[in-house]
């Protein structure tokens, strides 16, 4: 099985009615949490990003405990900041 390309998948989303792109951008909204914040930082981006952003800190400030280094989650942090880079976060929203 091989994967759409993406000027193919925009060819069959010009030709998709109405409707089809709501029920695909829906149910694509609740199939994971990424998608849910991506689809938020578009349509919502004044009032959730600023909340989006104090989250991800938060999950990358407990990678990082202050007491002893050896227990640094470095991975894990890594994934936050990449996951963040993905929702497409302007950087004026980061400080």
């Amino acid at each position: 099985m091989s994967k759409l390309s993406e000027s193919k998948l925009k060819k069959c989303l010009r030709a998709a009615s109405k409707e089809s792109l709501e029920e695909i951008i829906c149910a694509l909204y609740q199939s994971n949490d990424l998608s849910k914040q991506y689809i938020n930082m578009r349509f919502n981006a004044e009032e959730y990003a600023a909340e989006l952003v104090d989250t991800y800190q938060k999950k990358i400030n407990r990678c990082f405990p202050l007491s002893v280094y050896r227990d640094c989650k470095i991975a894990e942090a890594h994934r936050a900041v990449k996951e963040l880079v993905k929702l497409h976060v302007s950087p004026g929203n980061t400080t």
